[in-house]
């Protein structure tokens, strides 16, 4: 049975890519098969986490966006106007 670092491992050097719900599904029959607790409890929870690990995403994308945006301001306000 595959391990969490052995995951991370696998992740770091492989250049193949996978399908979300592929990845979901392998998780949560791992996070079963490791844990023993049932199924449904399992898959409610890491339903959570996916939607919680969603919206952070989110968030940092918006906020890099913001960044880069006033990066762009900031650059032109000491430019020579052409």
């Amino acid at each position: 049975m595959t391990d969490l670092s052995e995951m991370t491992s696998l992740a770091m050097q492989s250049s193949e890519r996978f399908e979300r719900g592929v990845l979901l599904e392998y998780v949560c029959q791992w996070t079963i098969k490791r844990t023993g607790q049932p199924e449904p409890l399992v898959r409610e929870i890491l339903g959570c986490a996916s939607r919680w690990l969603d919206e952070v995403y989110e968030e940092i994308t918006k906020r890099q966006t913001e960044v880069r945006g006033l990066s762009s301001v900031d650059d032109d306000e000491g430019a020579e106007p052409v």
